[in-house]
């Protein structure tokens, strides 16, 4: 309940205009396992978690969630591509959090340290075989960015009344 992939879902289930069911899953991966049996029939899901399975033959990937393709998954279409709704986008980030109240000077430093290294090369490639890419942003940018997804998704979780109790 709550999961990028339970609003990913219900943000495609309403630009779309399709009426979907939802089923919880205690773990995301039993979810994927699901969609491999046929028990669901399709999920949201990242490169990272469903690679195995992709990789293996056991799901199809549909469409990408994204504004392009990945690199690694030339030719998977992204949703616009094939012919759902324009623009239609679902991403993850990962970040690092400070206790309140870290000197401002250390959150620099620790910044400026993981921007540098999310970037080398051997970074980055570890990073393409799970479809992240790098992104060294400033504490502000990330809180901008925080924000700003805070924005897009509560008029999709209030619309479809996700609640996590």
């Amino acid at each position: 309940m709550g999961s990028v992939a339970h609003i990913g879902a219900s943000m495609f289930q309403s630009q779309t205009g399709t009426q979907m069911t939802h089923v919880p899953f205690k773990e995301l991966p039993q979810l994927y396992t699901a969609v491999a049996t046929g028990e669901v029939d399709w999920a949201f899901g990242t490169a990272a978690t469903v690679a195995q399975l992709y990789q293996a033959k056991k799901v199809k990937l549909l469409a990408l969630a994204a504004p392009s393709r990945l690199a690694q998954y030339d030719s998977i279409p992204t949703v616009a591509e094939a012919g759902g709704p324009a623009g239609f986008e679902l991403k993850t980030w990962v970040a690092m959090f400070a206790p309140k109240g870290t000197p401002q000077a250390v959150v620099d430093r620790i910044n400026q340290a993981v921007a540098q290294a999310v970037v080398e090369p051997d970074v980055r490639k570890q990073f393409d075989t799970f479809g992240f890419e790098a992104w060294p942003a400033s504490a502000s940018d990330l809180a901008q960015a925080m924000q700003g997804d805070t924005l897009r998704f509560d008029s999709v979780v209030k619309q479809a009344a996700i609640s996590l109790d």
